[in-house]
């Protein structure tokens, strides 16, 4: 889970770099990670629509005990199909219309 919310922040880093290299090319490789994304969190409707919410939890700082938690239930997992999906729709027709 860590990874889906980190990719984007890497992605963003390297757009600039895939432009150069890939001009015409570069809104489909860029529309991969939402698209991926939303395939991920597909994964999750099964055990969320047994009513069993999915936790992640990763320790930040040990010493302090502070932690990083992901709870993914229904509402959340709509919410984040929609915006994967739709944000994979923006990102090619963005790509398209900028060009």
């Amino acid at each position: 889970m860590l990874l889906a919310v980190l990719s984007g922040f890497v992605l963003a880093l390297l757009a600039p770099w895939l432009y150069k290299i890939g001009r015409d090319a570069t809104g489909w490789i860029l529309a991969i990670l939402p698209l991926a994304l939303f395939g991920y969190f597909v994964g999750f409707i099964e055990p969320v629509a047994h009513g069993e919410p999915v936790s992640y939890t990763y320790t930040w700082i040990p010493s302090l005990n502070v932690t990083l938690s992901f709870y993914v239930d229904g509402l959340s997992l709509l919410f984040s199909l929609i915006i994967t999906g739709v944000g994979t729709l923006i990102v090619l027709y963005g790509s398209g219309y900028l060009a």
